[in-house]
């Protein structure tokens, strides 16, 4: 359970530590308490969304903030939705990697047709 909870903690943490680089980076005021708020409801959102993550996120995160400029503030929630997208595809890449040239099968992850193991009776 321990683990599980600070796992949850630890993601919204890196969410809130993204919302703060991407408003430094496109120079958008936003403080630690506006933050916490953006990271803590664009996690929770993209947890419950039914539709998938991409768009219910960015929208809901910007209502949640309307108080902020919404043009300067949905930058920066793009923002870390392409850092999310970045990561992922460069996590799939190493995967795809993995499995078709680094897993420890003989061959890697590549099969032969017609190579498989009759089942013993």
């Amino acid at each position: 359970l321990a683990a599980g909870v600070l796992t949850r903690a630890g993601d919204a943490a890196s969410q809130i530590a993204r919302f703060i680089v991407a408003a430094q980076i496109a120079g958008v005021a936003l403080t630690t308490d506006q933050a916490v708020l953006a990271g803590t409801v664009y996690f929770v959102i993209g947890t419950f969304a039914p539709t998938g993550s991409l768009g219910v996120r960015e929208a809901g995160t910007a209502g949640a903030l309307a108080f902020m400029s919404s043009e300067q503030f949905a930058v920066v929630v793009l923002m870390v939705s392409a850092s999310e997208i970045a990561v992922s595809l460069a996590g799939a890449g190493l995967g795809v990697v993995w499995l078709w040239g680094l897993s420890p099968r003989p061959g890697g992850g590549r099969r032969e047709r017609g190579t498989a193991q009759p089942l013993a009776d």
